[in-house]
């Protein structure tokens, strides 16, 4: 939060970091584990978590009972220090083989079951695990990697458990039943030492400029990461919370871990369709969500009197990660769920939650609808021009660059991390574009890597985008660089229109061309589809948009070579 001296450098314009307040909090300096046998013996018959498929419920005491069954039988494989790695979409079994890990002093990670073969075989490279937990339907992937990963490394071992379901391969893996049966150590059994700022897990980046890396994340930072949300502002009740994003994900960590911290219920759902969603609310009274843009989109599909049947008013709040979000979207969610506050957060798996929303500001909420919040406890954040490095003052964009004390630990040590990574004072460069406004709250933008160069200009989409939106039609949007021979890059734009709606691609050129800059016009043309092609994680995937528009358009003559294409 800004001094009396710094809100008057924001009133003149001048540059400033970012600084969110002290946590008033008591840090947590215990290991996960421990935490959770904590939370066990509070409350052992309370519900830890729900599997929304099939409606199993496990209660903290049952979870710490199969999580230590399997912990005495991993210590034959896994060291302190070790890592174990789970592949599975959600079910209620995802949880058990990471406590269990984490138990005995070794580090647990996840892969996506989406990646392919050279996808795991690039994760595994970095982690070695000792044991891999995998769905049935994975199994096949996940041996295939292995076999590729031996030929290099012939004293590579890995045992494997199924994990959801029985064996459908070749019978040789261990089942996860088989290892949660009675054991006769199981009332005698002892957490290893552990120091909360060892590595508790590994988690992926997302990978959007390069192959996904692993990120080392502590107990603390675990434990931590989301905490700010519950405790230092109003914007999220632990109560029940549900997500759909497998433990892969950080976000997955992290809601477990605040889900641990106080003593909550978690309901464990893949991917579900929205009229199941809006079921689980209204049956186990649901608290919280958190959810990417795209699966925004099929809530507000739904038609609104199917929506109207359902009660709702139990979901304090949601947040909207992964990317950025349309201000339309934003509002058509808003407007179908009315007792719920939905909001876009800000962070990443290098650096945990780096800015939110605080509830109890409704002016804000309703104003700042392209906001990420304000800048969380304990949180530092520089916006800094992407030319010079130097700070940007208020309402300038530039790279986000963040600091705190709940960020990552570093990368794999395997990973080889250039000096750039970090700048001299320690701030991570997150290669997001940003910038924050007079009220000190912070607007994501674009990636670094989506911006380009007209002749000499820094051309940054959002600031086309933004205008785009303001097209009554415009339902959405994205622009993106084609390469030219001459200016090095021309905008170009791929529009999704409302529905109802009308409108030409003249009418859209022209109001888009007559109020912005002469580097932000749309000079390659523009597009009308059906919709935007979009990650899991509900990024629009630019690249596949200009590849589709050079060939739609056969823009040769822009100097594109096909065989880059």
């Amino acid at each position: 939060m800004a001094s009396h001296q710094e809100r008057t450098a924001i009133e003149k314009g001048a540059a400033m970091i970012l600084k969110g307040p002290a946590s008033k909090c008591p840090k947590i300096l215990k290991s996960i584990g421990e935490v959770f046998f904590e939370k066990c013996a509070k409350h052992p018959n309370k519900i830890f978590q729900i599997e929304a498929d099939t409606g199993v419920e496990e209660t903290y005491a049952q979870a710490k009972l199969r999580s230590i069954r399997l912990a005495l039988v991993l210590n034959k494989y896994v060291k302190p220090g070790d890592t174990t790695l789970i592949c599975s979409e959600n079910t209620i079994d995802n949880v058990i083989p990471i406590l269990a890990t984490l138990y005995i002093g070794g580090i647990a990670s996840s892969i996506d079951p989406k990646d392919t073969v050279d996808d795991v075989v690039h994760a595994m490279s970095y982690i070695k695990p000792k044991v891999v937990f995998t769905e049935p339907r994975s199994s096949k992937l996940l041996k295939e990697a292995y076999a590729k990963l031996q030929k290099d490394d012939p004293s590579l071992c890995v045992k494997f458990i199924t994990i959801g379901g029985s064996e459908e391969n070749d019978g040789e893996n261990l089942l996860i039943d088989d290892l949660t049966i009675e054991h006769h150590e199981e009332n005698d059994f002892n957490i290893h030492p552990q120091d909360p700022f060892d590595t508790a897990v590994y988690v992926f980046t997302s990978g959007t400029t390069s192959k996904p890396k692993p990120v080392a994340l502590s107990h603390f930072g675990v434990l931590h990461g989301f905490k700010c949300l519950v405790d230092e502002i109003d914007n999220c009740k632990p109560d029940v919370l549900i997500h759909f994003a497998s433990l892969y994900w950080i976000s997955a960590i992290l809601l477990t871990g605040i889900t641990i911290v106080n003593g909550g219920t978690k309901i464990v759902a893949p991917k579900i369709p929205a009229l199941n969603l809006l079921e689980l609310i209204e049956k186990y009274k649901v608290t919280f969500a958190f959810m990417s843009n795209t699966y925004t989109y099929s809530l507000t599909n739904l038609p609104l009197d199917i929506i109207a049947k359902h009660n709702t008013s139990s979901l304090y709040s949601i947040i909207i990660g992964g990317s950025t979000m349309s201000p339309a979207q934003l509002q058509k969610i808003r407007q179908i769920l009315p007792h719920t506050k939905v909001t876009v957060g800000y962070g990443s798996s290098e650096c945990a939650a780096v800015s939110a929303f605080d509830l109890i500001d409704l002016k804000a909420y309703e104003k700042k609808i392209l906001a990420s919040g304000k800048v969380v406890a304990d949180v530092q954040v520089k916006i800094v021009d992407v030319e010079t490095g130097n700070l940007a003052p208020v309402n300038t964009t530039g790279e986000i660059l963040v600091k705190n004390p709940y960020m990552m630990k570093g990368y794999h040590p395997q990973v080889v991390v250039p000096s750039s990574t970090f700048d001299s004072d320690g701030f991570i460069r997150t290669g997001d574009l940003g910038y924050y406004d007079e009220d000190e709250y912070l607007f994501v933008t674009d990636r670094l890597t989506d911006t380009f160069k007209y002749t000499t200009y820094q051309v940054c989409p959002c600031e086309i985008e933004r205008v785009l939106y303001e097209h009554p039609a415009v339902e959405e949007c994205a622009v993106f660089g084609v390469h030219h021979e001459i200016d090095r890059n021309h905008p170009a734009a791929s529009i999704v229109l409302k529905k109802g709606a009308t409108a030409t691609k003249e009418e859209l050129l022209e109001f888009i061309n007559s109020q912005v800059s002469v580097k932000n016009q749309i000079r390659a043309g523009l597009d009308i589809v059906e919709k935007l092609p979009k990650s899991s994680t509900g990024k629009i995937l630019r690249k596949a948009l200009a590849k589709a528009f050079i060939q739609k358009y056969d823009l040769w003559f822009y100097g594109m070579d096909r065989s880059k294409l």
